[in-house]
């Protein structure tokens, strides 16, 4: 087992929690260990989905007023 997955396991008690939440307050199944991604905060998630759905040479749009590195994070992946 690689260190990225191991790194994966340690937050699957976190991802139980979430995935019962959201089944019993919102009526939305999901599967734990494929569904959802437990990060450390934010900026960490925003990077992991820019990573996911961004091409190299796609265009990426960001609101004016917001984080340097919300900013820089499509750029740094290549996206315009």
């Amino acid at each position: 087992m690689g260190a990225a997955v191991h790194s994966l396991d340690r937050h699957s008690g976190a991802a139980r929690a979430i995935a019962r939440k959201l089944d019993t307050e919102n009526n939305v199944v999901v599967d734990p260990s494929s569904e959802i991604i437990v990060t450390a905060g934010a900026q960490e998630a925003l990077m992991a989905t820019l990573m996911t759905l961004l091409d190299p040479g796609d265009n990426a749009l960001t609101p004016s007023h917001t984080t340097t590195s919300t900013r820089v994070t499509p750029i740094f992946l290549t996206a315009r």
